[in-house]
């Protein structure tokens, strides 16, 4: 009997194993569809999280007062104020765009910088028309340094642009008042410290020195990443016996400078407040109520409210920069559209699903999409507002691609 029972041990063991492994396999295979399906529930409401955070931006971009701007001059050669109902803010930057006017007394783009200590040399000219400007701004024109002989890495001191003249050239200005000034730098390279500098000089235009030798205030140090806009910024005291200031966008460090690598510059703001603001001049379009076009695929994109790339007016970060802007979530696109006169919206989020969910001002109500690309259909309950036509919003999906 007891090797009766070893022996039935021995046979049925292995089935046990078996069956065993089946059942785990079993639970393994629909706990792996039961948590897809949980992962896949989260996403899609990440995708209708985000169009809420659609609804609170479009309602604070309505509800924005009107700004506008205008010279207090010549256009592109004078001060420049931008009114809203905060107030009045006033540029003195003479040349915020960079078109490079080389005026003394006056905070303007200049092409009198270096391009290093010994052999380098390099040329200046000036961008128009294009749409890789800085981010968030509405600006298409920028001045650019190349370099047509290397600068090697013990050359590269003080190599961006001078804001204004030095001396007696500089930018008359009394001890005491609070200055801010800010200017968007790019370079082709990667370079460690980018900074924007104040050199003081006295009545006589000399330059004003203390323990350390010439008397600088010195920016925040940042970097600048290869290829993107960074923006610096200083904020000064004049101090006693100052009648002159010099101002400089300038870059250091030890990487550099190759054959045929650029440095770029524009948005130059120079404010008599505790920090600068945003950048403006006579040129910055009116800000008035109404919805905003928005694809946050896009990046810093100029896009028009049917999301067209071609001739754009808004950025198509203006919901990120709303005082209740927002970031999309992981692995969601989100797209608005609005309609012609800027009363109305229509948001669609893309989940990580692929799944695409709407909703528009008409209502807080959400639903899919439904049918093909260029030919997405509106789901029960969910109405598009006065203005927009099914139609209308297809074909800003198909501009925005991949929806």
């Amino acid at each position: 009997m007891p090797r009766f029972l070893r022996h039935d041990r021995a046979a049925t063991d292995p089935i046990l194993v078996i069956a065993a492994i089946a059942v785990s396999l079993v639970l393994l295979v629909g706990g792996s569809f039961a948590v897809a399906s949980v992962l896949n529930n989260a996403r899609d409401l990440n995708a209708k999280a985000d169009l809420d955070r659609v609804a609170t931006a479009e309602s604070t971009a309505t509800a924005e007062s009107t700004g506008t701007a205008a010279w207090k001059g010549t256009a592109g050669a004078s001060a420049s104020t931008w009114t809203d109902s905060a107030g009045t803010r006033t540029n003195y930057a003479t040349d915020p765009r960079a078109l490079r006017q080389n005026a003394n007394g006056q905070f303007v783009w200049m092409n009198s910088r270096w391009f290093g200590s010994t052999v380098p040399t390099g040329t200046y000219s000036n961008i128009t028309g294009a749409l890789d400007g800085p981010p968030n701004t509405d600006i298409t024109t920028y001045i650019r340094k190349q370099w047509t002989a290397a600068a090697g890495t013990n050359q590269t001191g003080n190599t961006g642009f001078s804001l204004s003249g030095g001396g007696t050239n500089g930018v008359a200005v009394t001890p005491g008042q609070t200055w801010s000034f800010a200017a968007s730098l790019r370079a082709s390279t990667t370079h460690s410290r980018g900074q924007m500098k104040v050199q003081y000089y006295d009545a006589a235009g000399n330059s004003i020195t203390d323990a350390d030798g010439i008397l600088l205030d010195r920016g925040d140090v940042t970097a600048l990443p290869a290829g993107a806009w960074v923006r610096e910024s200083i904020s000064v005291t004049v101090p006693a016996g100052v009648a002159f200031l010099a101002l400089y966008a300038d870059v250091d460090g030890n990487e550099g400078w190759p054959v045929g690598s650029t440095l770029d510059g524009t948005a130059l703001v120079a404010e008599r407040a505790p920090v600068a603001g945003s950048i403006f001049d006579g040129w910055t379009p009116p800000t008035t109520p109404g919805a905003r076009p928005y694809d946050s695929s896009a990046g810093s994109s100029l896009i028009s409210r049917t999301l067209s790339t071609a001739n754009g007016t808004d950025a198509a970060t203006g919901l990120q920069r709303s005082s209740t802007g927002f970031t999309p979530a992981d692995g969601v696109r989100t797209v608005v559209t609005t309609t012609s006169d800027s009363t109305g919206w229509a948001a669609v989020a893309q989940s990580a699903t692929g799944r695409l969910f709407i909703r528009s001002s008409a209502s807080a109500a959400v639903g899919e999409l439904g049918g093909a690309t260029g030919s997405r259909s509106l789901p029960a309950g969910v109405q598009l507002p006065t203005g927009m036509t099914v139609a209308d919003l297809n074909q800003a999906l198909t501009n925005a691609r991949g929806l």
